[in-house]
């Protein structure tokens, strides 16, 4: 018993190993038909852009337009060369060799200015000594006079004693004056000596010696001079033979014919966007839908909604003034092959700012919810950002201008949305590029509040998609309904310190959904429950943002957001409690 026990537990488990090896291997299988699919696909694509790059790098190879460029490419690296070589032959012949005269000539310069402040310091020392003489002396003299005053007024007091002193003094005195107005006497035949040495002598040399330089300086000056003459001969003779170079090719060059070709790769473009623009609604007899419709172009609630005449045809959205319009106010591309859906204004406004560019591969409509603007009937259209698009916008067209003005502009993808593109892959086997910023959403709703299933209709035949991916098909519907109830959060803004009014915006991707009322306080209380039904199979995430104010538009206003991976999320009830800061209650079903 024992045995059969255990060949029986063995049995089971060979049984169990088995099938989960059966079910590895058919995973695998999937995986390696996908990726021989995606291979078959690449290697498609990459023959037809080597085909491509091969049949006009010929037409390139071949072009006289090429051989012209290449001579002209040679004939300015001549040229660069003759002012190269134009420079070092001056560096080396001119600059280099008379560097050493001129800073002589400036060391020279900088002694004469140094022994000119000092030309005549003989002079003013000699007439120093003269000054210092003749003081002297006209002291000496005044004390003699003061002593033979004082002799005469002894003699006629008759005193004997002091006759004798002041005689003997006066005598002493005479002498002094003698070898004083000797000293005086030298000094100014030495002061004299001195200044016709300087005058004869030493100022006729100093002024030899300016001359000299100055001759020296002119003549160093010529001779650079006619150095970088004869240089600059050279490099002209070498700029005329490069520019000869190329010329021959260049004149032979059919230039009509380029822009003939230009005119009908690029300008084409241009009377594609005219006729479009001239279009009237007489042109537009046979259309898919016409009828009036409110629209709005941004998802501020409080923008206005305006009333226009729109035409479906051939994958665009006209949008005249009214029904007698003899030319659309607005024409907006909803899908084209391998190229951005565009829109053009052919009526004269301003410069358009980056919120007027829409690009991207095809447009997406889909239903508005109530709550976004409180109204019913309501459907958005949306456009995909590309990596790097372009948009048209243009001006009327007049007998004095017809020129285009072309603007382009970068999209980024946002960070925190690479895990969701990613989840978004795994799960539905779609490009995780399938959901990317949005450049321009529209919002349409009926006159006739009954056709906007018609409406709806109508744009999924001239192009629109209903989802991401763009291949989930409109009659065929997913049978995935989801009821998100979000109940209340706590303590929003209170960093700020304000007591502000607080609302939660539903987002599928990048598309809004809906929006709960706004309540005002940090603790606000919603309990408001959402339906969505038919939600298509590449939608990935949920995301919710908590906003301040009504202003949808301001991204200032914006506190944070809570994202949900549809593919981790399993299909029952339940709770999630977000802490980022504060706390938002929800509940899903």
């Amino acid at each position: 018993m024992a045995e059969g026990a255990g060949i029986t537990r063995y049995l089971n488990e060979s049984l169990r190993i088995s099938k989960a090896l059966q079910t590895f291997l058919e995973a695998r299988h999937a995986c390696e038909v996908q990726y021989a699919t995606a291979l078959a696909e690449a290697c498609y694509t990459l023959k037809g852009t080597v085909e491509s790059k091969v049949e006009t790098e010929g037409k390139l190879q071949n072009s006289l337009l090429k051989q012209a460029v290449m001579d002209l490419i040679k004939g300015t690296g001549k040229i660069a060369d003759a002012r190269y070589g134009f420079a070092g032959t001056m560096k080396k012949n001119v600059l280099d060799h008379f560097s050493s005269v001129i800073l002589e000539l400036q060391t020279t310069r900088d002694a004469k200015i140094a022994e000119m402040e000092h030309l005549q310091d003989p002079i003013i020392e000699s007439f120093e000594n003269y000054k210092k003489a003749k003081t002297l002396n006209d002291a000496v003299k005044e004390t003699e006079k003061e002593a033979k005053d004082s002799y005469s007024k002894a003699q006629q007091e008759q005193k004997k004693k002091d006759l004798e002193k002041l005689s003997q003094k006066a005598t002493v005195l005479a002498q002094k004056v003698a070898q004083t107005t000797q000293a005086v006497t030298d000094s100014l035949l030495e002061h004299d000596t001195t200044r016709n040495t300087y005058l004869k002598e030493t100022l006729p040399n100093f002024q030899k010696s300016l001359v000299d330089w100055a001759y020296l300086r002119t003549k160093t000056i010529k001779y650079m001079l006619l150095e970088l003459k004869s240089l600059e001969q050279v490099a002209v003779d070498k700029a005329l033979e490069a520019n000869n170079v190329g010329k021959d090719s260049a004149m032979s060059i059919d230039v009509q014919r380029i822009v003939d070709q230009f005119v009908d790769t690029v300008i084409s473009k241009d009377i594609e966007i005219r006729k479009t623009s001239a279009t009237s609604i007489r042109d537009l007899k046979t259309s898919t839908k016409a009828g009036k419709l409110y629209v709005k172009r941004n998802d501020s609630p409080l923008s206005p909604w305006s009333i226009q005449y729109s035409v479906l045809k051939n994958n665009r959205l006209y949008m005249f003034e009214n029904a007698e319009s003899e030319q659309p106010k607005e024409v907006i591309l909803l899908a084209k092959k391998q190229e951005g859906a565009h829109t053009w204004n052919p009526e004269k406004q301003k410069k358009p700012s980056a919120s007027d560019r829409v690009s991207s591969d095809f447009a997406i409509v889909h239903p508005a919810h109530r709550s976004l603007f409180q109204k019913d009937n309501c459907f958005q259209l949306l456009f995909h950002a590309n990596a790097s698009a372009a948009s048209f916008p243009l001006e009327a067209p007049s007998q004095e201008t017809t020129e285009v003005s072309m603007e382009s502009s970068m999209f980024y993808q946002e960070e925190d949305d690479r895990n969701i593109r990613q989840s978004l892959s795994m799960r539905r086997g779609v490009d995780s590029t399938g959901e990317r910023p949005l450049d321009r959403r529209y919002y349409f709703m009926p006159v006739d509040k009954e056709a906007s299933n018609m409406w709806l209709s109508a744009f999924s035949q001239n192009g629109a998609k209903n989802c991401w991916c763009g291949k989930c098909l409109s009659n065929q519907p997913s049978k995935l309904n989801l009821k998100l109830w979000i109940l209340d959060g706590t303590a929003l803004g209170m960093e700020r310190g304000s007591n502000d009014s607080f609302g939660v915006i539903v987002k599928f991707g990048g598309l809004k959904m809906s929006r709960t009322a706004f309540k005002q306080g940090p603790n606000p209380v919603w309990n408001e429950e959402f339906l969505f039904e038919g939600v298509t199979s590449c939608t990935s995430s949920i995301r919710l943002a908590v906003n301040s104010g009504l202003n949808l538009d301001n991204g200032d206003s914006e506190l944070g957001t809570v994202s949900f991976s549809m593919s981790t999320m399993a299909l029952e009830r339940r709770t999630e409690n977000v802490v980022c800061g504060s706390c938002l209650r929800i509940a899903m079903v």
